[in-house]
């Protein structure tokens, strides 16, 4: 299995607007391009796939990588009113594995899930991308406990992200779900979302919400 791709990305009126607005309030460098130029990308990704006969466990291996010339982007401009502008990065290219898999371990009881590993590069400053952690795995185990209900916990794992001017801790968050089917058109489910009330940022600054509850009914007509 496999497949190549490519694609175009011009500025957005937005960002040109906002650029000419900072160029009329901030004295930029002349070799920052006030009118970024469009992006391009090409990629592929080619991979390997295996069911068992009984079609009770599934593995897949992909490889991807993909490039991009001239890729759009935020730069801070130290002194800027607005903290930046909107540029082009020469190079930025992204490359990495991704191995998923799928078991029913007993009847009823399913476990999916996959590791990702990421090498993203911008190459133009030969620099590690910033808010991509290397290694990422997800996880769900769900069990069919009768026809009407089903209970499932799910598993993130994000590994060291450089975030800012500083690498974020790696985290690990876990759900639980249930979901009750009163009748075929009507089902009541709930949720715990990050039930460890695990203190972790994805994003340097933003801090998760704490353990949360959430409740709900779901109807059809």
């Amino acid at each position: 299995l496999g497949s190549y791709a490519e694609g175009f990305q011009a500025p957005t009126s937005g960002e040109l607007q906002f650029n000419l607005a900072q160029a009329a309030t901030f004295a930029f460098d002349p070799s920052l391009s006030l009118t970024p130029a469009p992006e391009r990308s090409s990629g592929f990704d080619i991979g390997l796939a295996f069911e068992s006969k009984d079609r009770r466990y599934r593995l897949q291996a992909t490889y991807f990588d993909q490039t991009v010339d001239q890729l759009l982007t935020f730069l801070f401009v130290p002194g800027a009113p607005n903290f930046g502008v909107f540029t082009n990065l020469e190079e930025f290219q992204t490359r990495g594995v991704e191995i998923g898999f799928g078991a029913q371990l007993f009847d009823g009881v399913f476990l999916d899930g996959s590791y990702t590993y990421v090498d993203s590069t911008n190459v133009t400053f030969d620099v590690t991308a910033r808010n991509q952690p290397e290694h990422r795995v997800n996880a769900q185990l769900r069990a069919d406990v009768t026809d009407n209900l089903t209970i499932s916990t799910g598993l993130r794992y994000n590994g060291e992200e450089p975030s800012g001017f500083t690498t974020l801790d790696p985290f690990t968050v876990v759900d639980l779900r249930a979901d009750y089917q009163v009748r075929p058109s009507l089902a009541v489910f709930g949720r715990v979302e990050n039930i460890l009330d695990e203190d972790y940022q994805d994003n340097l600054g933003f801090g998760p919400a704490p353990a949360s509850f959430y409740v709900g009914v779901r109807s059809s007509f």
